[in-house]
């Protein structure tokens, strides 16, 4: 990661950035918790875009380093924009090297994000009974397991069901997985044409 690192260096400010008012309350929030604190010490040291915005897809997105930006939505609920932006600094934090996705890597996040919701609500998730199992069972509790988030989070958008569990790493997954990627981004702009495509392929599997 040596290059990452000098290239870093040319790219990235190290001055504090005039970040929009209630995007600064939000970080100063998530880094009141104890899951939180390590990423905002990670936009302290480096400074990132985070502005509000619509987001190509979802409710945010965290475009990969080199860019290194988040753009959000505000969802209208501050425990909702705490989840959001936490999750997005997760990707941002801990996988910013890596310019496809996958599902390890929204477990991650997710987890990322609910955790710090929890802590910020008063709820401990470690508890394998508390009010924080309840309401999150995929991810706190005896019942909990990456399969079984593998399999939900798949069922949420096209974009989850295609993502391969393990993050790519070598040459060869890198490649098969942005291949996938970019196919899906050329259908997300091509709407039309993309919704007619499972079709044909639905009805000949039938035949």
């Amino acid at each position: 990661m040596r290059w990452q690192n000098w290239l870093d260096w040319l790219v990235f400010t190290r001055r504090p950035r005039p970040y929009d008012a209630h995007i600064l309350r939000l970080l100063e929030t998530i880094a009141q918790t104890p899951t939180g604190a390590p990423l905002v010490a990670y936009v302290h040291r480096r400074w990132p875009r985070i502005e509000w915005g619509t987001p190509p897809v979802g409710t945010a997105f965290t475009f990969p380093w080199p860019i290194e930006a988040i753009i959000m939505r505000d969802t209208g609920d501050e425990a909702s924009n705490i989840e959001v932006l936490a999750h997005e600094l997760a990707h941002m934090a801990r996988w910013r090297g890596h310019i496809v996705g996958s599902l390890e890597q929204e477990y991650d996040a997710y987890l990322t994000g609910v955790r710090v919701r929890a802590e910020w609500e008063g709820l401990d998730w470690r508890d394998p009974s508390g009010p924080a199992t309840e309401r999150w069972p995929l991810l706190f509790g005896p019942d909990a397991s990456p399969k079984r988030f593998m399999e939900w989070v798949r069922t949420r958008n096209a974009f989850y069901a295609l993502l391969p569990w393990r993050q790519p790493r070598t040459l060869p997954e890198l490649v098969q997985a942005l291949a996938r990627q970019i196919r899906f981004g050329v259908c997300l702009m091509m709407k039309k044409k993309c919704e007619e495509t499972p079709k044909t392929q639905t009805a000949g599997a039938k035949d």
